[in-house]
């Protein structure tokens, strides 16, 4: 009978060098940019252009400006606000235009992108729990904490400029 310690033994701890734990993790992160993180910017890329080439996005600027408005942004804003729950870099590339238009201001700005920075961990946090099969009900709960502590976010940040 084999001793435990044995290499051949079947409940003997694996030992991995670092040089192997790091290619397995770089594995594992280059599978989740290219199978996550690409189509999700693709996607959000793809559905922020689509709302601002079809006149869509002076149609939801119009219908979200009173909820906008408490933080100080225009309607428009919230295009990119909801987008970057998906992916931050689209709900910050999307401003650009605005910005270049003058739709956004450099205040506006400052308050979009706290908005934003405050979708960020949580939004990964949560795709985490979709990934682990956590219930539905939850998840909501999660998302919805996500969008008010977001918002509450522009709020202070547009006290802030208010300081300043």
């Amino acid at each position: 009978m084999p001793k435990p310690e044995q290499a051949g033994a079947p409940n003997a701890p694996v030992k991995k060098n670092v040089l192997d734990v790091f290619l397995s993790g770089s594995k594992k992160g280059v599978n989740l940019w290219f199978n996550n993180m690409i189509p999700s910017v693709a996607i959000a890329g793809l559905l922020v252009t689509l709302i601002d080439v079809t006149g869509l996005q002076d149609l939801l600027g119009t219908i979200f400006s009173p909820l906008m408005s408490i933080v100080g942004l225009p309607g428009e804003a919230a295009v990119l606000w909801v987008a970057s729950f998906m992916t931050m870099s689209v709900g910050i590339i999307g401003a650009l235009p605005l910005l270049a238009e003058g739709v956004l201001t450099a205040q506006h700005a400052a308050i979009l992108l706290a908005m934003i920075m405050a979708t960020t961990a949580p939004a990964k946090i949560i795709r985490m729990a979709s990934a682990a099969d956590v219930d539905n009900k939850t998840m909501y709960i999660c998302y919805g904490l996500t969008f008010v502590c977001s918002f509450l976010c522009g709020i202070v940040m547009r006290f802030v400029i208010m300081l300043v």
